[in-house]
């Protein structure tokens, strides 16, 4: 009678064992792929598109009328506001006048919402003499996200200047 040979099954149990590895090793660096890309910094773009808004809010005519029933432009509504000079010829607060003639400018021109490529923005002014700083508009809509487009305006003369911030969440 001849003696029965075993097979060998340590070659397919070693097989499976680096199948296993090489699955463990493909997870570690899919994990650490993944972390680094939700760790990724804030993406800003200064956007033509945003300083170019800005711009042509500054120019925009209000309702509130100076001395000689000339309509400011919300530029120079800013500095009124900022003085606490009352409209002309309605006697409507400027500061009053200055965020609803904003928010309705923005939102008109800045459509928010999940559809939409813009998901929230935020608008601020902030103005200072040098002695003080006051924030004449702050507006907020939908969601902030980490990357936005952006408008930095600032002007003044000496130590008396205002900040325009705006962002357009994507």
């Amino acid at each position: 009678m001849k003696p029965i040979k075993k097979k060998n099954n340590s070659r397919g149990q070693n097989e499976m064992v680096g199948f296993g590895l090489i699955i463990v090793l493909v997870a570690v660096v899919f994990i650490v792929f993944l972390s680094i890309y939700i760790r990724k910094p804030s993406e800003t773009i200064v956007d033509h598109e945003a300083n170019s808004f800005v711009q042509s809010l500054l120019q925009y005519t209000t309702v509130c009328e100076e001395g000689d029933f000339e309509n400011l432009t919300v530029q120079r509504l800013i500095s009124h506001c900022k003085d606490k000079d009352i409209c002309y010829s309605n006697g409507m607060d400027p500061c009053i006048v200055l965020n609803n003639t904003i928010k309705d400018l923005v939102r008109e021109s800045w459509r928010v919402g999940p559809e939409n490529y813009i998901k929230g923005y935020s608008f601020t002014i902030n103005v200072s003499d040098g002695n003080s700083n006051e924030q004449l508009v702050n507006i907020k809509e939908g969601v902030t996200t980490r990357n936005y487009r952006l408008s930095l305006q600032d002007f003044g003369k000496g130590w008396d200047y205002t900040v325009i911030l705006f962002k357009a969440y994507t």
